[in-house]
């Protein structure tokens, strides 16, 4: 691309021979077709990621056994307070804290870029629909397909 554009002629650069410049240009417009082939064949390996992920996924036990934690406890513990009125300490707010990390990464499951690129911003901005508030976070590894949506209950 550098050699073809106008851009990027300098007079110190050695010139370059005609039947080169033309190479170079009908080139640039098959990459995106090797791009293809090189993605197809890394997909098996694309593929057993997402199997590893699919092994060691959370089942409705392992959650079960979570919620019976004590700092899970502790969090619920402090959000009820909180809601209550009560000031909290640094502990309970740290609790209350973790938890809600903890449960927004379990409702993003294997997908943490967008959790970790959610502003306040973001949650301010969510909109509520039956009970439920949709956040869209804009930053993420799919970015171009357009924010992704974080459905917190």
């Amino acid at each position: 691309m550098l050699v073809t554009s106008n851009r990027y002629n300098r007079k110190d650069m050695p010139p370059l021979h005609g039947n080169y410049l033309n190479i170079f240009k009908e080139t640039i417009s098959t990459l995106k077709g090797w791009r293809a082939t090189v993605d197809n064949e890394t997909q098996h390996t694309q593929h057993r990621g997402f199997l590893k992920e699919c092994y060691t996924i959370l089942t409705t036990a392992d959650i079960m056994e979570l919620e019976g934690s004590k700092p899970y406890r502790a969090g619920i513990k402090a959000l009820n307070e909180a809601k209550a009125g009560k000031k909290l300490s640094l502990q309970e707010f740290t609790d209350a804290r973790d938890l809600l990390l903890v449960k927004l990464a379990l409702l993003m499951g294997s997908r943490p870029g967008p959790l970790e690129n959610a502003l306040l911003e973001d949650y301010y901005g969510a909109k509520e629909k039956d009970g439920n508030r949709i956040m869209l976070i804009p930053k993420h590894k799919r970015s171009k397909a357009g924010p992704v949506a974080l459905g917190m209950d």
